[in-house]
């Protein structure tokens, strides 16, 4: 029988969750934007989740969660691990700075 320290054990390999859908539309309103074409707006509502605010900021959920991180943008969790949700004010800030 074979020790387990002889074994070789090859580490499971685990793709991260993309949406490319939610990428390629998130991409397409920047680039909208840019050139200052009009460009979809969200649905109104109180709360949004991280892809959610990023189509409304029109920027990258990479971007989204950065600013988090660095305290820019302020999100609630319902617990330590749960989902992030931006408050719809909480956005309309941070957008009002990106504009300016």
């Amino acid at each position: 029988m074979t020790p387990l320290h002889e074994i070789e054990w090859e580490a499971p390999l685990i793709e991260p969750y993309r949406n490319p859908d939610a990428e390629a539309l998130n991409r397409i309103v920047r680039i909208r934007r840019r050139l200052g074409l009009p460009t979809p707006e969200p649905p109104a509502r109180r709360w949004y989740r991280t892809g959610e605010a990023a189509l409304f900021l029109g920027v990258s959920t990479k971007s989204v969660l950065r600013w988090t991180a660095s305290g820019f943008l302020r999100c609630e969790r319902a617990g330590h691990w749960a989902h992030r949700y931006y408050a719809v004010e909480e956005l309309l800030r941070v957008q009002r700075r990106l504009k300016t």
